[in-house]
């Protein structure tokens, strides 16, 4: 593609250009998984009850009592602010195992009795996805099932929006899971992580996407790992 800076910005691209270093080397950029149903999977707070957690579903429209190690603290690219701030986040229902493989129905109904309820009471939505692709024994699974091992590990990662008018990352060690309107970034090296988050979260990232990756409406890039691998 043809490239239109000059003066100082072109300067300063070519200097970026130059770097020995790349974000992609010593580090894995992946993709938050996605549901391709998120009212029924998201939700926005809960409060424990013991071992359950009370939740609002968006798609019963009403709170519902879910086991709550079926649940995990997740980040969508809204969430995600500054590099150390200390942002909520969301819960997500995961019905996956840690190495990414689906939970069994007979599984799902004998360890998670609550969760088994529930999914079969948002059945009707979660078969219409994409036109009944998912539909069957196992209807209750991701849509986008991605990256999930990664995802699902204890490793300290920087999480940053799908797409941003600015430099937005957040530094976490606690294993958060990341939707797919969010990227994580694990370093080799755990600890880079909080000075990562600053790099990405500044304001020279948002200048190099706007030069090497895709411009959306009213200011926004997109935060693609092919752009940001190069970084």
């Amino acid at each position: 593609p043809w490239r239109l800076t000059v003066a100082e910005g072109r300067r300063a691209l070519s200097s970026m250009e130059r770097s020995p270093d790349r974000l992609q080397r010593n580090r894995k950029i992946v993709k938050g998984a996605g549901t391709n149903c998120d009212r029924v999977y998201v939700f926005d707070r809960g409060s424990a009850r013991g071992a359950l957690v009370r939740v609002f579903s968006r798609a019963l429209g009403e709170d519902v009592l879910l086991e709550a190690s079926a649940l995990r603290r997740c980040y969508r690219g809204r969430d995600i602010k500054a590099p150390h701030l200390a942002a909520p986040g969301a819960l997500a229902l995961v019905p996956y195992h840690s190495d990414g493989k689906l939970w069994s129905p007979d599984f799902l109904a004998s360890s998670f009795p609550q969760v088994h309820a529930y999914l079969h009471r948002c059945r009707p939505l979660l078969d219409k996805r994409e036109r009944g692709r998912f539909a069957g024994d196992t209807f209750y699974c991701y849509g986008r099932p991605q990256n999930l091992r990664l995802l699902l590990s204890d490793r300290p990662r920087v999480l940053i929006p799908d797409g941003a008018k600015g430099g937005r990352a957040l530094a976490d060690r606690r294993g958060a899971f990341a939707l797919d309107s969010a990227y994580a970034v694990f370093p080799d090296d755990v600890e880079e992580v909080d000075a990562l988050a600053a790099v990405l979260a500044s304001e020279r990232v948002r200048f190099w996407l706007g030069e090497r990756g895709v411009l959306l409406r009213g200011g926004y890039v997109r935060m693609k790992t092919a752009f940001l691998r190069e970084l």
